[in-house]
């Protein structure tokens, strides 16, 4: 088994970034500007496949909170803006943490134990199932 991504997931994530940098474009008008991030982002995505591939399920959990979490200090060094910085510590460090707890337990996403589901009206269906998803890695 390859660690590289197959044949339908490039053609899937090259869309997913063609996609990103037409609307780049749209918005800013700059093909310089789209063209670069639309490429960035398509690294971006094959990276964190390739990583998924290489360690395992949630690796790219790991792997993208680490990417935050450093994004998040480079901001914090530099331009300080408050809500960046506790989003970006709050948002990295709970992917980080997931990763790590799923990766050390050696769960897959077939596994999860928490349901996506609740019971209950949207509202608060979606609270419970977000709940559970948020809390989950403290109870593995």
């Amino acid at each position: 088994m390859s660690a590289l991504p197959g044949r339908s997931q490039l053609r899937n994530r090259s869309l997913s970034a063609a996609l990103v940098g037409l609307t780049l474009f749209v918005l800013d008008g700059s093909p310089v500007v789209a063209g670069v991030t639309a490429t960035l982002f398509l690294a971006l995505t094959l990276g964190i496949d390739t990583v998924g591939n290489l360690f395992g399920d949630y690796a790219d959990n790991l792997t993208l909170g680490l990417l935050t979490l450093a994004f998040t200090g480079y901001i914090a060094v530099t331009a300080w803006w408050l809500p960046i910085v506790v989003g970006g510590a709050l948002v990295g460090g709970w992917l980080t943490f997931d990763g790590l707890q799923h990766l050390r337990h050696s769960e897959t996403r077939d596994e999860v134990t928490s349901p996506y589901s609740h019971d209950g009206w949207l509202v608060t269906g979606f609270v419970r199932a977000m709940g559970a998803r948020l809390f989950e890695p403290f109870r593995l």
